[in-house]
């Protein structure tokens, strides 16, 4: 049964926001206020946002390879504890990888790089955009394996191609922020 508002609230509403509308619109940039004194600075917002990308790129890149390890000893074990936690491993593997990839977007958004590492950002923001989005489609592929909706090989296709997707991104990004093959000896 869906709730119905007073008639006086919704005249209370629309009032109000017929005064502050307008207002909030016409004050939006702060440009009726000297350029040293803007109120919000979005790109300073922005660039201070994305700085959280470091400090939360570990959980998923963590979550996407344990899930990987629960699925590989729940195969040989006949407790249901490693099957439980890859789903909720997993789970939490979407939940983290897409503020951490729009993170990312917010960190790389104000860069220059030279040639070599304008296209490891590429490829490594592509990369991890396509991560976040697979990581979604696994843990929904886990869901509707719980559920007998599909088979129990589409959803593990679809997480060993997000361990490789996860593997590479984070490659990269070692890249960009330790220099080319920081591995070698």
């Amino acid at each position: 049964m869906r709730m119905k508002w007073p008639h006086h609230v919704v005249k209370c509403i629309l009032k109000i926001s017929k005064l502050w509308i307008p207002y909030l619109l016409a004050h939006e940039k702060g440009d009726h206020l000297p350029e040293q004194t803007q109120l919000w600075d979005y790109e300073r917002w922005i660039i201070w946002i994305g700085n959280f990308h470091p400090i939360l790129l570990h959980f998923p890149i963590a979550l996407i390879v344990m899930t990987a390890v629960a699925e590989l000893i729940g195969m040989k074990s006949p407790s249901p504890l490693f099957k439980q936690a890859a789903r909720f491993m997993i789970s939490a593997a979407a939940l983290t990888a897409l503020p951490t990839a729009l993170l990312g977007l917010a960190y790389g958004y104000d860069v220059s790089y030279d040639e070599l590492h304008s296209l490891l950002f590429w490829w490594h923001r592509s990369l991890g955009l396509s991560t976040a989005l697979l990581a979604l489609i696994t843990a929904s592929f886990k869901e509707l394996q719980i559920r007998g909706k599909i088979g129990r090989s589409a959803y593990l296709i679809c997480l060993t191609l997000l361990l490789l997707l996860v593997t590479a991104t984070a490659f990269l990004g070692g890249e960009m922020t330790f220099g080319p093959f920081p591995l070698l000896p």
